[in-house]
């Protein structure tokens, strides 16, 4: 079974923690500015993005220690 390593995992744990905070942001969109909504929403797109990204970096970390089916 692959492993995943350390900075890997601390940087997903990072990705997340900071998807969660942008969400956070949005708690309160009902009193926002119309700026404050789009950076708070610009901010949620960017942690996806981030977020995405490790998970594909960990999903190919994970296919290159499969065997190649026959």
């Amino acid at each position: 079974m692959a492993r995943v390593p350390d900075e890997v995992m601390k940087r997903l744990r990072d990705a997340n923690e900071r998807f969660h905070q942008a969400g956070v942001r949005l708690s309160d969109v009902d009193d926002m500015s119309f700026a404050e909504r789009r950076d708070a929403a610009d901010a949620v797109r960017a942690a996806e993005r981030e977020l995405e990204e490790v998970e594909q970096g960990i999903q190919e970390l994970l296919d290159t220690d499969r065997p190649a089916a026959s």
